[in-house]
């Protein structure tokens, strides 16, 4: 009876010894194929592994706004876009708290989400995105210029710094609208101030207010509006009044890694989305590199 119990034990212990050694080549095979260090860059394959918080390779960027910044993940491709630079000794890890619902600044200050992520760990940039209607009321631009200081002065405290991410204005039906709603919101108070906007006095206001922002609290800020209105126009960047498309998404990341870096050139292989077009994508980053340093006003 012992005898056949230790002849099992024997052949236990191979088959566990016979598992292990499979498991190790097949990690071994895994990690030749894709294999994370190539040519002294990080492939996109090991991007979750190389960017971690703590590495220190990764400048770490976190992106405070509402869905100019969630949709399509901005965040993200900056990310993938740093990562395929194969010159760039740094790369991003970037994160953001966005969303549709967190509209305002003053939304995000009171929700308390994006405090808790800026002391969470050791950024080296944070970015702060508010409503684009916003420049329209003068409460709301307020409130705006309010709770950034706020949120600057807990940024600083981190030893961080605080980038401003301007919007673009509204398409002319969306602007028509939005004037209406906010007449009757504010039961006509803002009435004359309103209604001569148009998305050319809208686009002044936006990027004017961020400016004012940047230069009060001694941040910088990225301006998307213009590299926008200057763009390609067979590329559309917008939809639904001022939602971004896949390709004004890219575009704002690329004016982020271009302002983070000063950047003057995008490597030939630089990360194109499976779903945008690839002629499209080179077009928009010789754009982002022939706009020069309007791109991001310090």
């Amino acid at each position: 009876m012992k005898e056949f119990q230790s002849k099992k034990r024997r052949k236990v212990g191979f088959k566990l010894i016979l598992k292990v050694i499979f498991w190790v080549i097949l990690l071994i095979i895994g990690k030749l194929i894709y294999g994370s260090i190539s040519s002294g860059t990080i492939s996109l394959n090991d991007a979750k592994n190389y960017n971690t918080h703590d590495n220190k390779k990764a400048l770490k960027v976190l992106f405070i706004g509402n869905s100019h910044t969630s949709a399509f993940r901005i965040d993200q491709l900056l990310m993938e876009i740093s990562l395929s630079q194969k010159e760039q000794y740094y790369h991003i890890y970037a994160e953001s708290v966005a969303d549709a619902q967190l509209l305002t600044i003053k939304i995000h200050w009171e929700a308390g989400e994006a405090l808790r992520a800026i002391k969470r760990r050791k950024w080296d940039y944070v970015v702060l995105q508010g409503q684009s209607a916003m420049p329209l009321d003068p409460k709301a631009r307020a409130n705006f210029l309010n709770y950034s200081k706020a949120f600057v002065k807990e940024i600083n405290k981190t030893g961080a710094k605080a980038i401003f991410y301007g919007t673009w204005p509204y398409t002319a039906s969306k602007l028509k609208k939005y004037r209406a709603e906010l007449t009757k919101l504010n039961k006509g108070r803002f009435a004359a101030t309103i209604k001569n906007f148009n998305p050319d006095l809208h686009y002044r206001a936006i990027n004017s207010i961020y400016l004012k922002a940047a230069k009060k609290y001694k941040s910088t800020a990225v301006l998307t509006a213009p590299i926008r209105n200057t763009a390609p126009q067979d590329i559309a960047l917008q939809e639904n009044g001022n939602y971004n498309t896949l390709a004004g998404a890219y575009l704002n990341a690329l004016a982020f890694y271009k302002h983070i870096f000063s950047a003057n050139k995008f490597d030939e292989d630089t990360y194109v989305p499976v779903m945008l077009d690839k002629d499209d994508a080179r077009r928009l980053r010789k754009h982002v590199e022939n706009f020069g340093k309007k791109v991001a006003k310090k």
